[in-house]
């Protein structure tokens, strides 16, 4: 079962980094680890440090986007200004979060700004 989710969550991510260089964005890095959370995505929206956190659900009743909870934006708050910590950087930034709904005829994929709300 691991290794299925393991398959399914790269294939979230490499859809995502698809949708986000359509829409003009500069990939900076991937899946950046540390002991308390990982940041799926970083990127540049323009000149806007983003952290994205992607979600990818297949049918059922619950959407991707419901399956962020307080505790995961918690870790995720922290791995993303350890991230800009570790570089140096002391400039705003946001994180959004890219759900991906696998639906009967195919995948529809939600870009939600700013889930911290600010």
């Amino acid at each position: 079962m691991e290794a299925r989710n393991l398959a399914r969550g790269a294939l979230g991510e490499e859809m995502a980094v698809r949708h986000l260089i359509r829409m003009g964005w500069r990939i900076l890095g991937r899946n950046v680890r540390y002991p308390f959370g990982e940041i799926d995505i970083v990127a540049h929206d323009g000149t806007e440090l983003v952290f994205v956190e992607v979600r990818l659900r297949g049918p059922g009743p619950q959407r991707a986007a419901e399956t962020v909870g307080p505790a995961k934006l918690r870790k995720l708050i922290r791995a993303c200004r350890a991230f800009a910590e570790s570089r140096g950087y002391d400039g705003p930034f946001r994180i959004d979060l890219l759900a991906i709904d696998q639906g009967p005829c195919g995948y529809r994929v939600e870009l939600i700004r700013d889930v911290t709300g600010g």
